[in-house]
């Protein structure tokens, strides 16, 4: 049976450090909203590497434990990629990254493997980004594309609005050029995340804000993972804009509210029951 969406990412172990504790957590901007998709009940799977250390096992035993496909996650000798974040009450900072070593072609089997797929996730400041929209494009794969970048790492916009996204997503502190939401949605829904502020969804020359959901966050790490996730989640079910930028953003809130941007995943009923506990019903 087809997947319904792969990600293409580099597996990442967040370290969280709050004072002179650190905390280790399973990372990556994409794969946790691959893990949160996964546990939502969509079939998934991914493309990228790891090590062959114990790290790489750390990521290794999670996805099989959420049934996320790993045949196409390369284990190699060089070091699973780690990523330290000071966390400053429930606000977190990233500081450091070490090993960090993503693929930087496909060979056949990875493209076998997302022309089977549905659709697609992953980062527009990937290397494989452009190899992957166009595997995605020539074979009717629905391409959802991510603006979270590394502080080193540069986005191609001309690639993104070329690319046949039918979304992007960002938040309000990844918009690294004005032009990019003058452009992009000029081609693409466009779905840009302002923290405690909520949403604005841009579509069809049409801009509309939602709220965010009134929580006492504990860690914010992986909150806009889980909005990805949701609004992937309620584009796939061919959800009208308001339900999935809600659903979205339940998503993000539920994320907030322990440390580690996957340590809890959330179903949909529990979901939906967060939902209306703040007053609003997923119809």
């Amino acid at each position: 049976m087809a997947l319904d969406i792969i990600g293409v990412c580099t597996p990442i172990i967040d370290l969280i450090r709050t004072g002179r504790k650190v905390e280790k957590h399973l990372g990556h901007s994409t794969l946790n909203t691959i893990a949160a998709l996964s546990y939502l009940g969509m079939r998934t799977g991914a493309i990228g590497r790891v090590g062959k250390d114990a790290n790489g096992q750390m990521v290794i035993k999670d996805l099989e434990r959420l049934g996320i496909g790993h045949e196409r996650l390369r284990k190699d000798n060089l070091p699973t990629a780690e990523c330290l974040i000071d966390l400053d009450g429930s606000e977190r900072h990233f500081r450091e990254r070490s090993g960090y070593q993503p693929l930087v072609s496909l060979d056949s089997d990875d493209n076998a493997y997302l022309k089977s797929a549905k659709s697609v996730f992953i980062r527009a400041a990937n290397p494989l980004y452009a190899q992957v929209a166009a595997v995605a494009k020539q074979n009717g794969v629905s391409l959802y594309t991510t603006l979270h970048a590394f502080p080193e790492e540069r986005i191609d916009l001309q690639a993104v609005i070329s690319s046949g996204s039918r979304v992007v997503l960002c938040s309000q502190d990844e918009l690294w050029q004005a032009a990019a939401l003058a452009e992009i949605p000029k081609h693409c829904e466009m779905v840009v995340t302002k923290g405690k502020n909520g949403c604005t969804v841009y579509s069809s020359g049409r801009k509309a804000d939602f709220a965010a959901f009134k929580i006492n966050a504990i860690d914010t790490t992986g909150a806009g993972d889980a909005f990805a996730a949701g609004y992937i989640y309620g584009d796939l079910q061919g959800w009208p804009i308001a339900k999935k930028a809600q659903f979205a953003s339940a998503m993000g809130a539920l994320a907030c509210l322990q440390r580690g941007a996957r340590t809890r995943l959330y179903s949909h009923d529990e979901i939906a029951s967060f939902m209306k506990t703040h007053g609003v019903n997923l119809a």
